[in-house]
């Protein structure tokens, strides 16, 4: 699994709890971040499966093969842009990573067939599948969220597949 914006490296390990044969591969760009992952890694004793890597993964073309990965996540930046605040993290803003950075890092990394996990705001669902589909990747699978049960969408789930055909499913969850 490669995880792009991998930030203190939670859901690398949430991913290796969940399955002893999973590898995950981090890679994030804030030198903070990268080393408490780092120590998350050490703490979890997961070294042997997971790795943490600083980097721009704008470039991820010199950091990993491509078609070296046969899943790749991401929890990207939710908002394209405005004015920087104290309440919106550069990690929460787009300034260091497009939606088309993020969709062509992944559909480099990923095999044929492989697959692309992420999470994002549902304000920004079409954007999301016309930019990863430039890139060769089909959304398969859209699972709504909602924070409260009677209350609004909050959150959008998706799954896609690298050069997959057209078929989406669509579920929710509250």
């Amino acid at each position: 699994v490669l995880d792009l914006g991998s930030g203190c490296g939670t859901l690398g390990l949430l991913l290796c709890a969940k399955d002893p044969a999973c590898h995950v591969t981090g890679v994030e760009l804030s030198e903070t971040a990268h080393r408490t992952a780092t120590e998350n890694i050490r703490r979890n004793q997961a070294a042997g499966r997971m790795q943490s890597i600083c980097a721009d993964l704008r470039q991820v073309s010199s950091l990993v093969p491509s078609g070296s990965f046969s899943c790749c996540v991401s929890n990207p930046p939710y908002f394209s842009g405005g004015p920087a605040s104290r309440q919106l993290a550069t990690a929460r803003r787009e300034d260091q990573c497009s939606l088309a950075d993020l969709m062509q890092a992944a559909a480099w990394a990923l095999k044929y067939g492989g697959e692309f996990f992420l999470v994002h705001r549902p304000e920004r669902l079409a954007e999301l599948i016309a930019k990863a589909a430039v890139h060769g990747l089909e959304a398969k699978h859209l699972r709504l969220v909602r924070h409260r049960g009677d209350g609004p969408i909050s959150l959008i789930l998706l799954r896609f597949r690298k050069g997959g055909k057209p078929g989406l499913l669509i579920d929710e969850i509250s």
